[in-house]
């Protein structure tokens, strides 16, 4: 019998009176682009002179896929677990402030923005009205205060207010950007732009835009493997005069939500691992028993992939 446990975690950032918080499972790239939030969310209270407390509270849904849910409160910021009495709801701020609370399988920066504006506003109003709110769903069974969800769906529906298009604008280094050599990236205008450096005089390189990243692994000193997806990665950073690889597809992820092994094995060779539960048809056929598990090779210097190892040297 195979056993395994695992234990979710939080990791929090404060910027000035901002605080933001994830609470995934894994070191998804999540956790990084949460500190593009928190540097945006910043720029947000500067501009509109916002001095009190704020936090931006994500719940990663990292199992699937699920559908947002989001809340908007003034409080401390601390949860009542209801599958446990005993558990003492811990304040997440020192004094009371605006809290947004956002449940999701990824961050949405122009959502979480929209409801800091609307928070930022019409803070008086959310004392008033603000009342506990059962929440037993994706993998939360909480109490916590909240303004009626119905309304803030339909703050979500409405018009993208200017401020925060000023915002999303605006150029985010998810490094310092005072960075001088190799890879990394800054968000901008619902995109996040690979630059690549280099101490040869070269110039700044923009190798690869997304409009999402999954998961992100450095290689070496200049360079990323980059999945913008749970099944698909480029190769990102300087190899002779190449910045940017093919996208490759990693097959057979299905339910995959571990993210991926990636090991320099030598040679300009790296390997990339997972390992999930199989499903039912991969036990009925044999091709695994409770977890199926898969090796690929990335040949870096010919841009070659093997998604499947062991498939390719069985048919070899």
């Amino acid at each position: 019998m195979i056993c395994q446990a695992h234990q979710d975690f939080y990791v929090t950032k404060t910027y000035n009176n901002l605080t933001v918080r994830i609470k995934t499972g894994y070191e998804y790239e999540e956790i990084n682009k949460l500190k593009i939030l928190g540097e945006l969310g910043q720029r947000m209270l500067e501009k509109a002179n916002y001095k009190g407390k704020v936090l931006i509270d994500f719940n990663h849904y990292y199992t699937g896929t699920c559908e947002p849910d989001f809340f908007i409160s003034y409080d401390n910021g601390s949860i009542k677990y209801t599958w446990d009495n005993s558990l003492r709801p811990e304040p997440v701020l020192s004094s009371a402030g605006l809290v947004i609370r956002i449940v999701s399988s990824k961050l949405d920066y122009k959502k979480a923005l929209e409801l800091l504006n609307y928070a930022i506003e019409n803070k008086d109003y959310i004392k008033k009205n603000q009342d506990k709110i059962k929440y037993e769903q994706n993998y939360c069974q909480w109490s916590v205060n909240s303004i009626d969800t119905v309304e803030i769906k339909k703050i979500l529906n409405s018009n993208q207010s200017k401020f925060v298009s000023e915002t999303l604008k605006q150029k985010v280094y998810v490094a310092d950007s005072t960075w001088n050599f190799g890879t990394s990236y800054f968000y901008q205008d619902n995109s996040f732009n690979f630059l690549v450096r280099a101490y040869n005089g070269v110039p700044d390189t923009v190798a690869l835009s997304v409009k999402d990243i999954y998961q992100v692994v450095q290689i070496g000193s200049g360079s990323k493997i980059v999945f913008d997806t749970d099944s698909s990665f480029y190769y990102v950073g300087w190899y002779g005069d190449r910045v940017i690889s093919q996208r490759h597809i990693v097959e057979n992820t299905k339910n995959n939500y571990q993210g991926f092994s990636v090991k320099e094995i030598g040679d300009d060779m790296l390997t990339i691992y997972f390992s999930r539960f199989a499903t039912k048809e991969e036990e009925e056929k044999g091709i695994a028993d409770f977890y199926y598990s898969q090796t690929s090779i990335y040949d870096i210097k010919n841009d070659k992939w093997i998604s499947d190892i062991r498939r390719n040297l069985i048919e070899k």
